[in-house]
């Protein structure tokens, strides 16, 4: 049975990778329409950019790994 900090250390760590994963997952949502579809008085057509999705993506990736490095310290006193 793992110690109880370490056990509380494990789940703090699996929930802020789970606050890091839902943050990547929304900011990998795609916002085509309304305020960020308008662009005004231009002549050129709006093309959503991909700043957004790489950090997202980078989000997603460390709540993940987080995730995983919970799991294993949670794992490795078994």
């Amino acid at each position: 049975m793992p110690a109880p900090r370490r056990r509380a250390l494990a789940l703090l760590a699996a929930a802020s990778g789970l606050v890091v994963a839902g943050v990547g997952a929304w900011l990998l949502t795609r916002r085509e329409s309304g305020w960020f579809a308008y662009a005004p008085l231009s002549e050129q057509t709006y093309q959503p950019g991909s700043g957004s999705a790489v950090a997202g993506i980078a989000c997603v990736v460390v709540g993940a790994l987080l995730v995983a490095a919970a799991g294993w310290v949670a794992l490795r006193r078994r």
